[in-house]
């Protein structure tokens, strides 16, 4: 479960009653601490604002692989095929990994969420084919548009 902008690892866990008993559950925290408080999956930078792009979530993508990694070895459980719930910049975040690293994604929910910038230049490599993909968004979200 992957929190979006100013969230942090206790955000998600609205979505965890739904899950079945078995699944293994993480919530990680986003590495940058955001200027409004709370934390983010990029880092922050004086003069940029805006969506980020994949280069600017791609460092947070692969120290959460490296996190889920670790933790798997020390649970003794395999995490070799990841199911993702992310919102907002959490949904970006689940784009990223599931671009970047399609063999370990088996499934992903994107809410209100956005494709990050750069992402069409992995389209032709097809990652997503062959994956459940649940994508929601709410009409009135000011953040995030629709489109």
């Amino acid at each position: 479960m992957i929190h979006g902008w100013t969230g942090d690892e206790n955000s998600m866990w609205v979505f965890a009653h739904k899950l079945p008993a078995h699944v293994a559950v993480l919530a990680p925290r986003g590495p940058y601490v955001a200027p409004e408080g709370g934390y983010t999956w990029r880092e922050i930078q004086p003069g940029i604002w805006g969506l980020p792009g994949l280069d600017d979530l791609r460092p947070s993508a692969e120290a959460l692989i490296g996190f889920v990694d670790d933790w798997s070895h020390a649970a003794g459980v395999s995490a070799n095929q990841m199911e993702l719930i992310g919102f907002s910049q959490g949904a970006a975040l689940s784009y990223t990994l599931a671009l970047l690293h399609p063999e370990r994604i088996q499934a992903l929910a994107a809410l209100s969420g956005f494709m990050p910038r750069g992402a069409e230049d992995l389209f032709g490599r097809r990652p997503l084919v062959g994956k459940s993909v649940f994508i929601a968004h709410g009409r009135q979200d000011y953040m995030i548009p629709v489109e």
